[in-house]
């Protein structure tokens, strides 16, 4: 039992500083969320017309009936 003790002692300072060092990293951090691109919205006048085609290099088309309102391409 007496010889636990030291070892006791060492991890408990141990975790107090690491949680003392991760209060103050967290302190400095800059939390600022980082800007976001704002979302494109589109409409369709029959929301049950709308389909999505898939092609083999993984780009894509969203139609509303036979009008094409969104082409998602691939790069590369």
């Amino acid at each position: 039992m007496r010889w636990s003790l030291p070892f006791l002692i060492a991890s408990l300072l141990t975790l107090g500083l690491v949680l003392a060092s991760s209060a103050a990293a967290r302190h400095f951090h800059d939390s600022s969320p980082a800007p976001r691109s704002k979302a494109v919205q589109v409409g369709c006048g029959r929301p049950t017309t709308l389909r999505l085609r898939r092609f083999e290099d993984g780009s894509a088309w969203l139609l509303c009936g036979n009008r094409v309102i969104v082409r998602v391409s691939v790069p590369g």
